[in-house]
């Protein structure tokens, strides 16, 4: 059985390595360039612009070209792409769960324009809740970097930034396809005259009636019926420029997320988001520049109903602060420091509308980072964070439950060594921090029960990593990682900590054949184990990591075509520290052909799951079956 699977995963191997062209997530190499992304500038992993390059991290960037090549109806359906990254297609109110170097949903922290996404009752974030049309480029930065970011980031920030700079345009497009799919969109951007004041508006909405996701018959003759869902969301952004250097943005979020999937109407759920952000940005001089974010996101609807039982509402509040300055105090030293507050406010009731617990949590820190110029060649980057996690207000069925504060330093080491024009190499090492969620100290959900006496998650970890060109059209990099983590996971009926130890590498491969074809290839192994259970699955497999993973992809555009290949290979996933049942391997392709009718019309049509794989959504008592194969068409306007 092994053989057959690494016999099956090097004949992938070798079908991707065939079809090797640009990445359709991966920004490409502009003709001409022998180097593939590294012009690209990002600003999350040292809250400073560098070109990735000159980043003592792995970073992998998704543009708005990237999301429109691909049929991505969803961010996190373009994150299956992204080097280490493992995507869970779940349903319910859960919906869609990440890990990221087997890191989890809630230690990975998820930004928008600088405002946390994660949600202050699981830590997760609700990817159908993102205005994908906002978008102007996602950054994906791999690691440990709790030393600038604090709680959430304890395995990597994934930072939406949306867009900024806009022209005048209208854009309306509608589609339809197979499960009972329909779809539309608006989105125009503007300017005034004197080009100080520029705004964005979105609006999308997606109908799916479902697929037949259990059909085989359960025992006592119970069976799931489709799964149907509804996603609508709107955006706005304003920004007015003061002067040169001096920005003040404001932006605003709705968004409505409503499923139902049992027959009889015994499992459905709705989670209605609001988000505001308001940044601030100016350069006081040659040598300093201020940021300010103010944000909140409030689930003033989280509920659901599940086999019968509920709504059992749980909405919940999170504002945040953060406030910090980029100081280069001479030539040689580069910092940045800062001071930030967050607090999640949650409340949980039962089905008939009793409230059962409230809890809020506080935490406020301060960090500080030095970017050291050692010589033209190497930088050197020291940062610590001190982050202080304060309970309050915590009630369960009647009971107060003692206030708690733990306090916490997150310090981190990176070096980053320019070797010539196409070789570059980092290391680093850090410890960081993630403290438990609202949902893991004070509700119960279903038959998992809080857990008041858990403590924050803690991780000493390491990486190595090279950028190269390897070639004047083909560029690598390389990556290899080990974390030690206390780590809090899903016991048999209530949250539980145990000793993990994650280890692995990533190899990644862009390549550009010619002006028309350009392709990529990635493959990431992944060994998460515990080394401390206190149950006696010492030794297993931690939970929703796959060993392996290999995704591949290609682009052919010429004249008025543009086609999109995407593939991707998803190792066995436990779903238990029992390592009794999980999710089976599996490969997926999807395909999407382009053909532009004229300069402002253009008309798609895409192909999800074109083998029509049969694989699991989720497994448990019952398995639910993701969708096979399906048909998209969508015709887009400009104006």
């Amino acid at each position: 059985m092994m053989k057959r699977k690494h016999r099956k995963l090097a004949l992938m191997t070798a079908l991707a390595g065939m079809l090797l062209t640009n990445s359709a997530v991966l920004a490409a190499p502009a003709e001409g360039t022998s180097e593939f992304e590294l012009d690209t500038v990002v600003v999350t992993a040292t809250k400073t612009e560098k070109s990735i390059k000159d980043v003592p991290a792995s970073v992998s960037v998704i543009t708005a070209d990237d999301l429109a090549k691909a049929n991505f109806k969803t961010l996190d359906q373009a994150l299956h792409y992204v080097p280490g990254m493992y995507i869970k297609e779940s349903q319910g109110m859960m919906g869609t769960k990440i890990s990221l170097r087997g890191m989890t949903q809630s230690q990975v922290l998820v930004l928008m324009d600088g405002i946390p996404l994660n949600n202050g009752y699981s830590g997760g974030t609700n990817w159908g809740n993102i205005p994908i049309a906002l978008i102007d480029r996602v950054e994906v930065i791999k690691g440990s970097f709790s030393s600038l970011y604090g709680t959430n980031a304890m395995g990597g920030v994934i930072n939406i930034i949306t867009k900024k700079d806009v022209k005048t345009q209208t854009i309306i497009k509608g589609g339809f396809g197979g499960n009972g799919t329909t779809t539309s969109s608006f989105f125009t951007s503007g300017q005034a005259e004197n080009k100080k004041f520029q705004y964005v508006l979105s609006y999308d909405y997606r109908d799916v009636d479902g697929h037949a996701n259990q059909p085989e018959q359960l025992p006592g003759g119970v069976r799931y019926g489709k799964f149907a869902t509804k996603n609508e969301n709107s955006g706005i952004k304003l920004m007015y420029d003061f002067s040169e250097g001096e920005r003040l943005s404001l932006l605003r979020t709705e968004s409505n997320y409503t499923y139902g999937y049992y027959e009889g109407g015994k499992d459905k759920g709705q989670r209605k988001l609001e988000l505001t952000g308001i940044t601030y940005e100016k350069k006081l001089d040659d040598t300093k520049e201020l940021k300010i974010h103010l944000g909140e996101q409030n689930y003033k609807n989280y509920w659901q109903i599940a086999n019968g039982n509920g709504p059992n509402p749980n909405p919940v509040k999170t504002k945040e602060a953060d406030i910090s300055l980029n100081w280069a105090i001479n030539t040689k030293n580069l910092l940045t420091f800062g001071v930030a507050t967050k607090e999640d406010k949650g409340s949980q009731y039962n089905k008939t509308g009793q409230l059962t617990a409230t809890a809020t949590t506080k935490t406020n820190a301060v960090y500080l980072q030095d970017e050291i110029t050692m010589n033209p060649k190497s930088t050197l980057y020291l940062g610590a964070r001190y982050d202080e996690w304060k309970t309050s207000n915590t009630v369960k069925n009647g009971q107060a439950i003692a206030d708690r504060s733990i306090s916490n330093v997150s310090p981190k080491a990176s070096f980053h060594y320019k070797a010539d024009d196409k070789v570059t190499l980092y290391a680093s090492a850090g410890k960081a921090f993630n403290s438990p969620t609202i949902m893991n100290v004070a509700f119960d959900y279903k038959d998992l029960q809080a857990n008041s006496d858990l403590q924050p998650e803690e991780m000493t970890s390491y990486e190595i990593g090279a950028y190269l060109s390897t070639g004047p059209k083909t560029t690598t990099k390389l990556a290899l990682f080990k974390n030690n983590v206390n780590l809090i996971y899903q016991g048999a009926n209530r949250w539980q900590q145990g000793d993990a130890e994650i280890r692995g590498f990533e190899v990644e491969v862009n390549q550009k054949f010619s002006p028309e074809l350009t392709g990529f290839i990635n493959y990431t192994y992944n060994d998460a184990k515990f080394t401390n259970n206190p149950n006696g699955y010492t030794g297993n497999r931690v939970p929703t990591v796959p060993m392996d993973t290999l995704t591949f992809g290609c682009t052919y555009a010429k004249d008025k075509w543009t086609t999109n290949l995407l593939g991707r290979y998803i190792g066995t996933a436990y779903e238990n520290e029992k390592n009794t049942y999980g999710f089976m391997s599996h490969f997926v392709a999807d395909v999407k052909l382009n053909y532009a009718m004229s300069k402002n019309t253009s008309l798609a049509l895409a192909v999800d799951n074109v083998f029509d794989r049969k694989y699991y959504q989720r497994v448990d008592t019952f398995n639910i079956y993701a969708p096979g194969r399906v048909a998209y068409l969508e015709l887009t306007q400009k104006f």
